[in-house]
């Protein structure tokens, strides 16, 4: 369709001012038997050795641009990096190094865009990337970054930069802490394990009852029996929630109450209906 009203117009041209024709796509631009291009513009361009980049805007451009060449800055969406817009194309720029994105590391060598592992055989590492340990060797509750600084590191064959143990001193920030009730036995919060493994979940017990986070029931002579509902929290905090009575049932041990009664003694009030199981 684009074809064929670019076509009227030229048809028109003689007896109807027209102002310009905007194209979308390099097809809409035919001259005869010449095939052109649609610039970034919107105008059409055609072939045109008279022009340093090859092509001139065809008659019906607009914006003033009929008759005139094609610059080199007319290049969309724009040149990347080491690129140049030169005839309203982009083209690698001679002795121009492609940039690496991420940057390399001190094992690698940016080539072509790509990092490779270099003949590096040292790096540098920050300190403040790796644990340091525990705040308290009888209770590692507190997990510690080494202090900021550079340590050194090994290159490994593939490009990567390892750690040397030793390379770092002191301790530094906090990276996690959790309450002594809640630190999982199992938690990775060893020296030289990357910071970035340490977390709520790998160093606390989180959303669930510990053996010293754990709810307590208390049977009370003469009274009803309560129920302290507590366990760790999703940051790792040993957190209590309001106290509860067991209703007319003593404890089910340290933790729960009864729900159902077989004896006297299930009580903590009233008598226990050995047909329904109930107190009452």
């Amino acid at each position: 369709m684009r074809h064929r009203w670019f076509a009227v117009v030229l048809a028109l041209a003689g007896c109807n001012r027209v102002e310009s024709f905007v194209c979308e796509v390099d097809g809409d631009c035919v001259d005869g038997s010449r095939q052109g291009s649609c610039e970034a513009s919107g105008f059409c361009s055609f072939p045109d050795d008279g022009c340093q980049g090859g092509k001139r805007y065809g008659t019906w451009a607009g914006d003033g641009l009929a008759g005139t060449c094609v610059t080199s800055e007319e290049c969309a969406p724009a040149c990347g990096a080491c690129e140049e817009c030169v005839g309203g194309s982009c083209q690698l720029m001679a002795g121009c190094e492609v940039p690496c994105e991420p940057a390399c590391n001190g094992c690698q060598v940016c080539i072509g865009g790509v990092c490779q592992a270099s003949a590096e055989v040292t790096c540098e590492v920050e300190c403040g990337d790796f644990v340091y340990g525990p705040a308290d060797a009888n209770n590692p509750s507190s997990c510690l970054a080494y202090a900021s600084g550079k340590g050194a590191g090994m290159c490994t064959p593939a490009g990567e930069c390892v750690w040397a143990e030793g390379t770092c001193q002191g301790p530094g920030a906090e990276i996690v802490g959790c309450d002594a009730q809640c630190t999982r036995p199992d938690h990775n919060c060893a020296p030289g394990t990357p910071a970035s493994e340490v977390t709520a979940a790998t160093m606390c017990a989180t959303n669930v009852e510990t053996a010293t986070c754990a709810s307590v029931c208390t049977d009370n002579p003469g009274k009803l029996s309560t129920l302290l509902p507590q366990k760790c929290d999703a940051s790792g905090r040993c957190v209590a929630e309001v106290e509860m009575e067991c209703g007319l049932y003593a404890c089910a041990g340290p933790s729960a109450c009864l729900m159902s009664c077989m004896s006297m003694g299930d009580c903590a009030k009233g008598n226990c209906n050995m047909m329904t199981g109930l107190c009452e």
